[in-house]
């Protein structure tokens, strides 16, 4: 055994040592996100009308709501489904849930909100620790999420050009 999987099966103080799970990684990091985007809005962008003009501030504080109310009701539940029921799923459904739910949260909340904060940044520059922090946490899902998505995406046209198109010579479907 290496000194890593030593360390590992030792843990620290007693307490074991694992990664957590991608889906309660995805729940806690979503949460954070919206939290910290709204915390933005009330002590950032709502302050800097003058400066922003009264469109941004509204279209940012929709789509924080919009993106919380996804996130509640719809996103969370998907994304902990296979966290709470995994060992009943098949892996190509809890995959699919966690998909959904990631591209729930990014279309209604991650991606708005990333261009919103860009275009403040490229126009304005860098004006305060809030406005930096909330656009640094936007940014890295953005990144993350936009390959998520896009991960999605391939997988499942690949799949639908399969099952439509198959691998025949002339282009009919494999059925």
């Amino acid at each position: 055994n290496s000194f890593c999987t030593l360390l590992a099966g030792m843990g620290l103080f007693g307490i074991s040592l694992r990664s957590p799970r991608l889906t309660l990684l995805l729940l806690h990091w979503h949460f954070l996100q919206i939290i910290i985007s709204g915390f933005n809005w009330r002590f950032f962008i709502s302050r800097e009308e003058s400066l922003l003009g009264p469109t941004v501030p509204r279209f940012h504080i929709a789509f924080c709501i919009i993106g919380l109310f996804v996130y509640v009701f719809v996103a969370s539940v998907v994304i902990y489904w296979p966290y709470r029921y995994g060992q009943l799923m098949l892996l190509k459904h809890r995959r699919n849930s966690l998909m959904f739910g990631t591209a729930l949260v990014y279309f209604f909340h991650v991606l708005p909100l990333w261009i919103v904060e860009f275009n403040i940044l490229w126009s304005y520059g860098w004006i305060t620790l809030m406005q930096g922090t909330a656009f640094i946490i936007i940014t890295v899902s953005w990144i993350f999420e936009t390959l998520g998505v896009w991960y999605a995406y391939m997988w499942h046209m690949s799949s639908f050009m399969h099952k439509n198109y198959g691998n025949t010579r002339f282009g009919r479907g494999g059925r």
